[in-house]
């Protein structure tokens, strides 16, 4: 059962008789009833006894609904929440769309909240970087990559770039890294290319010379 202010108010400081007209009440009951209860609770115990009883009852009959600054609730008025209620919403409304948009929220927040600490530089497709990472699975040693971008995803916390080289005997190899992962350390730019293209994918069937990095 959904109360107001008002009524939890009556609630706390009435007596059985009074909670049982709200308690027995289904969730859509309408105005005229819930009234009712509150006269058949004023007959119990008058208005002196239950102050917030005759404000309660004069906010039923008007047509106008109470304020927040009109309700009182132990002598403070009610915090605001931090979101919009989702009845005043005119878009999202649906729970998955409004904890998508939450979620997205949050995530953003937190994403410019590791920019400002780490403060990595600008990097896109065909750059060479130098990538410092901390290996988990290794005690958390430091490790070093260099590589050509050949591709970045943008998409909030769940931003990643890969980078491609040649190793010797192991031949190509890639490696995709998440950009807001607590394991990487640092980035650095070693040389800045032109490219036309936003993924580089075409440098796998390439010679290993034109993506090699010393």
């Amino acid at each position: 059962m959904v109360t107001t202010p008002s009524m939890t108010g009556i609630l706390r400081r009435g007596s059985l008789s009074a909670m049982s007209h709200f308690c027995c009440m289904p969730p859509t009951a309408s105005i005229t009833a819930i009234a009712a209860s509150c006269q058949i609770a004023s007959q119990h115990f008058g208005h002196s006894q239950l102050p917030c009883l005759q404000t309660f009852s004069h906010h039923l009959h008007s047509s106008q609904a109470p304020s927040a600054s009109q309700v009182i609730t132990n002598g403070q008025n009610p915090p605001k929440a931090p979101w919009t209620p989702t009845a005043q919403l005119t878009k999202r409304k649906l729970l998955t769309k409004r904890m998508g948009f939450l979620l997205q929220t949050l995530e953003a927040e937190q994403a410019a909240a590791v920019d400002k600490s780490r403060n990595l530089p600008q990097f896109g497709p065909g750059d060479i970087i130098e990538v410092k990472m901390a290996v988990p699975e290794n005690r958390r040693k430091v490790a070093l990559m260099k590589g050509v971008v050949i591709a970045r995803k943008n998409r909030g916390w769940q931003s990643a770039f890969t980078i491609r080289n040649y190793l010797g005997n192991a031949g190509g190899i890639e490696r995709t890294f998440p950009l807001y992962s607590p394991s990487l350390l640092a980035i650095k730019v070693l040389e800045h290319r032109k490219v036309r293209r936003a993924k580089l994918y075409y440098l796998r069937d390439r010679k290993s010379s034109e993506y090699r990095v010393q």
